[in-house]
């Protein structure tokens, strides 16, 4: 039977003990939803990079007229970048049919580190529903690792954690036995929470500090739960549309 984990922080996460697994990186604020939304309207792939230098290096080995540039440091769209990451500018009328080199302050570096995984997808609170059911047909052990901000713990990944582990628990018909602490507390606190997500968003200290910086538009958008029905899955170097389960 299929065990489930969740790492609390991208540090917990031992490259090489994840070979073989399922592994949801988290991120809902905001590169989880931002590319979900991307793939949702068209874009063909996007390519995570750790690093700004290595993301500007990649653009321009893959032609920097055939790709849009995206990303930021602090919540902020990065100099000479096409677009930052506030998924309100994903549109389909910018991404369509474009490659997208991506890099952010957090989801990139817990992809980087997630990469041994047996499949790796990327999650936010608005594809709960697919991302679940992809790991639960996967027929692998699975592992959530909360992106978190600035390498410390976001309670808004832990609060996406507990959704996704209680969807999936449901669908294999886990006991709690199956369950590490990390992810029994995260359902926990997800049915304490679940009627108020966006009340956890704007709570939580990257929440606070997006409003801070003029994005409190990108809160509700990031708390619209299932409201994209793709997941965003790596292969080889990018992140694709994955095939629905």
């Amino acid at each position: 039977m299929a065990r489930l984990e969740v790492a609390l922080v991208p540090a917990e996460v031992r490259p090489r003990e994840l070979r073989g697994r399922f592994v949801v990186v988290i991120d809902v604020l905001r590169a989880g939803t931002s590319v979900a939304v991307a793939l949702a309207n068209g874009a063909s792939e996007v390519v995570p990079v750790a690093s700004v230098r290595g993301a500007k290096r990649q653009a321009a080995a893959l032609g920097r007229h055939n790709v849009l540039l995206c990303g930021e440091r602090g919540g902020v769209r990065l100099p000479g970048f096409d677009l930052g990451n506030s998924p309100r500018e994903y549109t389909r009328q910018r991404v369509a049919g474009r490659t997208l080199v991506f890099t952010s302050s957090n989801a990139t570096y817990a992809l980087a580190r997630a990469r041994e995984g047996g499949e790796v997808v990327l999650a936010g609170l608005v594809n709960t529903t697919e991302v679940a059911r992809s790991a639960a047909s996967s027929g692998r052990d699975i592992t959530l690792v909360c992106a978190g901000r600035l390498r410390r713990f976001g309670v808004e990944d832990f609060f996406a954690a507990g959704i996704l582990a209680a969807e999936i628990q449901s669908l294999l018909a886990l006991d709690d036995g199956q369950l590490d602490d990390a992810a029994l507390l995260a359902v926990q606190f997800a049915e304490e929470h679940r009627e108020d997500p966006l009340g956890v968003l704007a709570a939580s200290a990257h929440g606070q500090y997006l409003r801070s910086i003029g994005f409190e538009g990108d809160l509700p958008l990031c708390v619209s739960l299932d409201s994209i029905h793709v997941v965003p899955t790596l292969e080889g170097h990018a992140l694709v549309p994955g095939a629905r389960r």
